[in-house]
């Protein structure tokens, strides 16, 4: 395809801008260039008008490298919106993933920027050197001189130029019928550009008591794990965790690191948390700890919300020293894991902390917060995607695990989540969902602390009952191994390499391939993927405060007044997101936080009292 047999006028957009500690920014200029007609327009400070100095009609396409930005640019501003957005990132992110090294024009590190996707593509790009010294100077603020200005503008018609030859550079490689599904990836930078604004609401006073006692929380920590003797003098030590599993004959069942040591890393942790009570406490003290070896103070704004892509406000909130590589981030990290989710990291984004960490959250006043998320997404949308009418009548049960359980005699017909809570926990659902990702019986055996005779017995009855599935998972594996691509129904896709196939990396060898299980999973995780953006866009689109996306759930902020509705609304919205994608709707549970409240839940609750407890010491927390 060339820039001619697009559907729609093209417009390349690119905004300078200095962004603000409450999640406003102060647009610099804009420059815009007609792709067809090569027509540039551009305005700097006051030129810039209360609309749009370039055409967003329907007619037209704006074109962006991480469009969201443009999107902030014009909330800022308050202009109307373009209702037809195509996201550069989002697409060299898709026609890139999975590729292999050696196809990637010597980009080996991380490929999100656009300097990075240019060289993708084999196209030319400035160097990271001259970039810098210009956004220096954006960053600097007014007033700007005429050499600023032409400098500044000149700068930001590059970033023009650059997301139009990209664009010719991706045409040439879009498959047929790319171009709604495109838009769609598009028109989520509008919910990402709220997700940005918005923020999350933090108890700020209980997060900088949290940051100044964090030595003595740690020391806490410490010592509620004492009895297990793995640390000496506040230091882990592999020979004493050794010791210990001996003690507790688990050094058959806990993996091993390719050159014999104990895995110590946070999955491995998590899984031997819920396979073995005797060492849970154990393991998630050693993720808590494991998340904040050093202090990670939020970036917290003048408005008491937490921001994403903003670490360095947290240090210089706070007065606290960092390190340049401590206040790297990728926001939201929107496309950038294998299946299209977002991909936040762990050190601003509390949901992905321990629980206890939650305790932060909490609505202000007159303010409500609902976590809204789709029930058992992921066994949903195996069973729309693969027809497997057992499946969908046990999802449609109620209670998909219970109900694999009486299908397959596992239980009685009368078992219910009281009688059978234990065996339906930590037996039915993880044999259900493990099986997602292609977990074999030896993995299994140990994740439900059964035999590995047992494990086969459950991984075969749960082949038996939904063989339909089985048979379309086998079929989606065959057909992306054989065609070199794998795609979800809104047409996120990657690459399927040979594993027999390998590429120098770094001075390492590294397989091209993928693995079976991440193709088993994948369609479940991809597609699931594109149920969350469809109805992020549809609340988007209707006014609705999301604070953040997760997964398979979203945190939305509403009137107290209003929560009775806009949960009916929201998981309205939701559900049919789910059949817009599947022909099927998913229901949704909504959990509703009120004022004087946090999003915490019982999991964390353990924890927490170790926080408290040390807190209470240094007199920072009421008893």
């Amino acid at each position: 395809m060339k820039l001619a047999d697009l559907p729609l006028r093209p417009i390349s957009v690119d905004f300078e801008y200095i962004p603000k500690d409450d999640g406003a920014m102060t647009v610099v200029c804009v420059v815009a260039k007609d792709l067809w007609s090569g027509q540039i327009t551009q305005a700097f400070g006051n030129e810039l008008g209360p609309e749009p100095c370039f055409p967003t009609g329907p007619d037209t396409v704006m074109v962006a490298y991480f469009s969201a930005a443009e999107v902030e640019a014009f909330l800022a501003l308050g202009w109307k919106l373009p209702r037809n957005i195509l996201d550069l990132y989002a697409e060299h992110m898709r026609l890139t993933n999975g590729r292999a090294p050696n196809k990637m024009n010597g980009v080996t590190g991380p490929r999100g920027s656009l300097l990075a996707a240019l060289r993708c593509h084999g196209l030319p790009a400035r160097q990271n050197e001259a970039k810098r010294s210009v956004i220096g100077r954006i960053l600097a603020g007014p007033p700007f001189s005429d050499t600023d200005r032409e400098r500044i503008l000149d700068y930001c018609k590059e970033d023009v130029e650059d997301a139009a030859d990209l664009l010719a550079a991706l045409l040439h490689q879009m498959e047929d019928a790319w171009w709604e599904s495109a838009l769609i990836r598009g028109r989520y930078s509008v919910a990402t550009a709220h997700f940005n604004r918005n923020g999350y609401p933090v108890d700020v006073e209980l997060h900088d008591n949290i940051i100044a006692a964090w030595p003595d929380i740690r020391a806490e920590m410490l010592k509620s794990i004492e009895d297990y003797g793995v640390f000496s003098n506040g230091r882990f030590k592999h020979q004493l965790l050794e010791e210990m599993l001996v003690r507790l004959r688990l050094d058959d069942v806990w993996p091993l690191t390719p050159t014999g040591a104990r895995k110590t890393d946070e999955k491995t942790l998590r899984a031997m948390a819920v396979k073995h009570a005797s060492v849970e406490r154990l393991c998630n003290t050693m993720v808590a700890l494991g998340q904040m070896k050093k202090v990670q103070p939020l970036a917290i704004g003048p408005d008491r919300r937490a921001r994403l892509g903003k670490k360095e406000l947290g240090f210089r909130r706070l007065g606290l020293k960092h390190a340049e590589e401590e206040t790297r981030s990728a926001g939201y990290g929107a496309f950038r894991s294998k299946t299209g989710r977002n991909q936040p990291g762990a050190s601003e984004f509390l949901m992905l902390r321990n629980n206890w960490w939650r305790t932060l959250i909490t609505p202000p006043q007159g303010k409500a917060l609902l976590y809204a998320d789709w029930q058992s997404q992921e066994i949903a949308v195996a069973a729309y995607l693969s027809d497997d009418q057992r499946m969908i009548e046990h999802y449609k049960s109620g209670d998909f695990y219970l109900a694999f359980g009486r299908g397959a005699k596992l239980v009685p017909d009368t078992a219910t989540k009281t009688s059978h809570a234990l065996y339906r926990n930590k037996v039915l659902k993880p044999v259900s969902l493990g099986t997602l990702y292609g977990q074999k019986e030896i993995g299994m055996a140990a994740r439900i602390n059964r035999t590995e005779k047992e494990a086969a017995g459950l991984l075969r009855a749960h082949a038996d009952m939904y063989a339909t599935y089985w048979a379309w998972n086998r079929d989606s594996i065959d057909a992306a191994t054989l065609s070199g691509k794998i795609e979800t129904p809104l047409g996120w896709t990657m690459e399927v390499g040979d594993l027999r196939q390998t590429s120098l990396v770094d001075g390492e060898w590294e397989a091209d391939g993928t693995r079976e299980t991440t193709l088993q999973n994948w369609p479940m995780q991809a597609t699931a993927g594109d149920i969350l953006r469809v109805a992020c866009i549809a609340m988007a689109d209707e006014g609705f405060k999301i604070v953040f996306p997760l997964h398979d759930a979203v945190l939305v902020e509403v009137d107290v007044a209003d929560v009775e509705e806009a949960s009916s609304r929201i998981s309205y919205l939701m559900e049919e997101a789910a059949r817009s994608v599947l022909g099927q709707g998913i229901p949704v549970d909504v959990d509703v936080v009120m004022p004087g409240e946090n999003l915490r839940t019982e999991k964390g609750n353990a924890m927490w009292e170790i926080v408290r407890k040390a807190l209470k010491a240094r007199g920072l927390i009421e008893a």
